[in-house]
Parts: structure tokens; sequence; C-alpha cells
């Protein structure tokens, strides 16, 4: 698998994508990336590239803890946040999958479409963009000490 520079320039991204997208999501548009097959690129639509830059924030956020293995990698990202460079997942075809994961309570976005399977079998998320962040930030649940 190639190393990415985990800040890249979009012409650097988009040089090494395909020209079409294989996916669609309401915000985002889902590329191949010939030169690796364990990455996808997530190419935002419109002006604002909220979703990319909430799931490079959360995955860093996430990298160091037992969370980890829940979620899919991401390995880049462009300089606005329009391209996210993230370790590619397979479609779920199994019946049972969400039998077989469990989610942070502060995730949303539960439908099979946001989940998918890693090259070892492992079921992760690979839309983390819709999280409760009020949920995050409940004092209650995370007792603050000043």
């Amino acid at each position: 698998m190639p190393v990415y520079q985990m800040l890249m320039t979009e012409r650097e991204i988009d040089d090494l994508i395909d020209r079409e997208p294989f996916g669609h999501g309401v915000g985002r548009a889902a590329f191949a990336v010939p030169s690796d097959p364990s990455v996808i690129v997530k190419k935002q639509k419109g002006r604002y590239p909220g979703a990319n830059i909430i799931e490079w924030e959360l995955w860093h956020a996430l990298k160091e803890t037992e969370l980890r293995n829940l979620f899919g990698e991401c390995f880049a990202i462009s300089e606005t946040g329009k391209y996210l460079i993230m370790e590619r997942l397979e479609d779920l075809t199994n019946p049972g999958w969400d039998k077989m994961i469990q989610v942070p309570f502060w995730f949303a976005d539960r439908k099979c479409s946001a989940f998918g399977k890693a090259a070892n079998g492992a079921i992760k998320i690979r839309d983390y963009a819709s999280v409760v962040l009020e949920r995050t930030l409940d004092s209650r649940l995370f007792p603050l000490s000043l």
C-alpha cells in the first residue's frame, strides 16, 4: 500500500482517482484509486467539506483508542477538505450484519450503507460524518474537573 502525505493538494488527489465515481451519497461521491485498490477517495459535492472534515477529525481522535477497529481508517485529506482518502470497505451482503457490531451511542447513521467489510472480514463504519456531537460533550458522561 502506498504511503500518503496526511495533507495533500486537490490536484495531487484528483490525479490519483478514476474520472467517474463508482458511488454517490447525498453530499459526496466515492472514487476508486486505480493504483491502490485498498483505498477510496470521498469527494465533497457542495462547497462546504464538513463531512470529510468531521471524519478526518473523528478518525484522529479515535485512532489511539479502543474504538479504532470500528471505523474505517483515514489516510489523507486535501488542504481544502474537498477530498478524503480512506480505507476501502466493501458493501455488506450478509444478513444479520447489524447484530455483529456495536457502535458508540453518539454515532447517528446506522443504515447498512454506512458500514462495510474490511479485507480481514471485520465490519467497520465507513461513513461516520453523522454524529450527535452534544452527546459526546455531555458533562454527565465525561465529568470535568477544573
